[in-house]
């Protein structure tokens, strides 16, 4: 499973109502299922909320980051 980090302190929840909405903690981001599907999450929101850095990061017992 992944979740997206967003410029190396922030953590993905989502879009609500046209907001990128975000969290200080990996505990309440959205989690992807693939990395494929992560990996499309990343385009879509770098299409509709420009000039953020996206990173998928794997779940396991450390979560790592892939730029």
């Amino acid at each position: 499973m992944y979740v997206i980090q967003v410029n190396k302190q922030d953590w993905l929840v989502g879009i609500w109502r046209g907001w990128l909405t975000l969290s200080l903690s990996p505990s309440n981001a959205l989690v992807y299922r693939s990395l494929t599907t992560a990996e499309n999450a990343i385009h879509y929101y770098s299409e509709v909320a420009p000039g953020r850095d996206y990173s998928v990061c794997g779940l396991r017992s450390h979560l790592v980051c892939k730029d």
